[in-house]
């Protein structure tokens, strides 16, 4: 039984994070394709010629790979809840983690604001998770 609740586990983590690299690269895609309406044609410049500089994509989706890998070789306990508990928890911090590279880096001030909010928000469900955590062992 504990050797299916672990290949379950391990599928659902598989397909969550599949799932949020498919959605990343459509959303990737579509933002390619149509910038925000804020963003002036400096701002697209910016953007397009920010890869070579200080801190570029590359930066980013290195960040986002060491985080899937980290994710990926986590141990499962088996038990679905603390394992969804402390993956999540680990996704949420490399949010917190890819948001203040924006704060940092970033240069439009839509972005930014979403960082911060994006921030924020992880930073609480963060919380959550480690009260959850706490009170399991």
């Amino acid at each position: 039984m504990q050797f299916k609740t672990k290949q379950l586990t391990r599928a659902i983590c598989l397909a969550l994070l599949t799932g949020t690299a498919l959605i990343s690269s459509a959303q990737a895609a579509t933002t390619a394709l149509t910038p925000p309406a804020s963003m002036s044609p400096a701002d697209m410049k910016e953007m397009e010629s920010h890869g070579k500089g200080k801190m570029g994509h590359m930066d980013m989706k290195a960040h986002m790979k060491k985080s899937m890998e980290n994710m990926q070789s986590m141990t499962m306990t088996g038990n679905p809840d603390k394992d969804f508990a402390a993956m999540m928890r680990m996704h949420h911090q490399c949010g917190v983690e890819m948001a203040q590279m924006q704060l940092e880096h970033g240069k439009n001030a839509e972005m930014k604001a979403m960082a911060k909010k994006i921030a924020k928000a992880q930073k609480l469900e963060i919380a959550e998770f480690d009260r959850w955590i706490a009170k399991q062992k």
